[in-house]
């Protein structure tokens, strides 16, 4: 139960990053545009691969939670009576 809690927050944890990742990039698309970028903050094209970076994890966890969804499923009726359940 704490693997599937934890790959669905860490699941969660990366959507929200790849949200933050487009904002800020699109950001630096426009100051890229109008020549205003400063020196320390990434750039279109740093971000742009940060953010498959992050489609790239984001497929690997939500593959993960299917799997340990259908695992949890599998074994179901067993976590039950282990715990007290039924």
């Amino acid at each position: 139960m704490k693997k599937y809690q934890h790959a669905t927050n860490l699941l969660t944890t990366r959507k929200h990053k790849l949200a933050e990742c487009t904002q800020k990039r699109r950001e630096t698309k426009k100051l890229e545009e109008e020549e205003r970028l400063p020196k320390r903050r990434k750039t279109g094209s740093a971000l742009r691969q940060e953010e498959e970076h992050l489609s790239e994890q984001i497929a690997e966890a939500e593959r993960n939670v299917r799997r340990l969804e259908k695992h949890l499923v599998d074994i179901g009726p067993d976590v039950g009576e282990t715990e007290g359940l039924v």
